[in-house]
């Protein structure tokens, strides 16, 4: 609904003279640098302008940060990244740039490269408005006026929404319980509310809120944790067909959660959920063939399966895929290629393969030795809250578990390597493994 207001102000905001605000205007302290990248920057001479934007951004030169922004947001030079764009643009906004918070504002309120938020939208206008910034005093009360509007109109539609559900309508319920499950920085008693309209809605047979109550109660999440219950769900939304019910099934059954353990019927739900092109369902079959459990051991059907689920981006198939490769199990021995599926688990948070990642590049297999990168795969493990490692496939105890060994694990090397660091390296480390966060 807020696609129109966007592509209004985008029209009138991402222009030279605001999406690159010190290349168009002038700048409080216009450096030989500062004077060559503009100069460039006139000249069409994109490369030569990030050659020389760069180390200054890095370096934490406010002017370049904000100009960095600009070039990521127009796709000057590089591809479009709005990601890349609020990244340098917050950078500067937080050292106090008018430009770059004008900039921030507006990201946040189109919901480009972050999410959309206009509680912060509001407030980096309001930074940007206070400083005196002539687009920021002319847009801060359309803007405003626009957020109260689109925020009434929420409030009208959840109104609506409880109306209906507290009238049976089952579709109502399910997008109570998504609401109250969403909401950001979500309270107990948020969680506990979704639970009641997901129950509502299971209850009537809707196969989304079955599958997300049997979520709560596996996690304990609004609601006291309950595997055998939360199996009696899993059942009903797979019995419906839903594939990530089947395969959550299956790996219940796998480890006797809620259910006496059966790997016939893991089995069973795996294949049935795998049919679908489910990633955790093919990951499924895949430890069972690894393992022998339930079919007859076969590491190349493992790999087959494992590969499946991998080349979807489940980071549980990737890591599996590095070890095998790694071990020369089911596939010849390949530390390229292990190094390679490492990578890509390590690249979406997994804590395991960060942590085998670093190691690979302080040892130099199957990567070229790197000190650096070896530093930032630890420090990116050590400093990771582990909500990624896929708590449904473990219990709460095995995930607390699992994190402190990696954490101490990370940590230690970490800490070790860095004792071994020329200082620069170690600056440089540090560097990109907090760049990496903010990602």
């Amino acid at each position: 609904m807020y696609r129109a207001v966007w592509a209004a102000f985008i029209v009138f905001a991402l222009t030279l003279g605001s999406a690159l605000p010190g290349l168009a205007g002038q700048v409080n302290d216009p450096g030989t640098v500062h004077d060559e990248a503009r100069a460039a920057y006139g000249n069409g001479d994109y490369a030569t302008v990030l050659r020389l934007l760069r180390p200054l951004a890095d370096a934490g030169d406010v002017w370049a940060q904000s100009a960095l922004g600009g070039m990521y947001a127009l796709g000057r030079g590089v591809a479009k990244d709005q990601g890349e764009a609020v990244k340098w643009f917050r950078k500067a906004a937080e050292q106090g740039d008018a430009d770059a918070q004008y900039e921030l504002a507006l990201k946040y309120f189109g919901g480009d490269g972050v999410k959309q938020d206009f509680g912060q939208a509001g407030r980096w206008l309001r930074f940007a408005a206070d400083q005196g910034h002539a687009k920021a005093r002319k847009l801060k009360a359309d803007m405003l006026e626009k957020i109260v509007v689109a925020e009434r109109d929420r409030l009208k539609k959840f109104k609506r929404q409880r109306r209906a559900a507290m009238q049976g309508d089952v579709e109502a319920q399910f997008a109570l319980g998504e609401f109250f499950g969403n909401i950001e920085y979500g309270s107990r008693s948020n969680a506990e509310e979704a639970v009641k309209w997901y129950r509502l809605a299971a209850t009537q047979g809707y196969v989304e809120a079955q599958f997300k109550l049997a979520i709560k109660l596996r996690l304990g999440d609004g609601v006291a944790r309950d595997d055998a219950e939360a199996a009696k769900w899993y059942r009903r939304a797979a019995d419906q067909g839903l594939a990530d019910a089947q395969a959550s099934l299956g790996e219940l059954y796998r480890r006797g959660l809620g259910v006496t353990r059966d790997y016939a019927q893991a089995l069973n739900w795996f294949r049935r959920a795998a049919k679908q092109e489910n990633a955790v369902g093919q990951i499924g079959l895949g430890d069972l063939y690894l393992s022998g459990k339930g079919v007859p051991e076969d590491p190349v059907k493992a790999v087959m399966w494992y590969r499946k689920g991998a080349l979807q981006g489940d980071v549980i198939g990737q890591f599996a895929l590095g070890m095998l490769y790694a071990a020369g199990r089911g596939v010849p021995e390949d530390p390229l290629e292990s190094a390679k599926w490492y990578r890509r688990a390590a690249e979406q948070g997994h804590a395991r393969s960060q942590v085998v990642l670093g190691e690979l590049y302080q040892s130099g297999e199957g990567v070229p030795q790197d000190d650096v990168e070896a530093y930032k795969w630890f420090d990116l493990a050590a400093s990771q809250s582990f909500r990624t490692e896929i708590e449904l496939r473990e219990t709460p105890e095995m995930l607390r578990d699992s994190a402190r060994r990696l954490q101490f694990v990370a940590k230690k090397n970490r800490d070790e390597l860095a004792v071994r660091m020329a200082p620069d390296h170690l600056a440089e480390a540090r560097r990109q493994a907090r760049d990496w966060q903010l990602k």
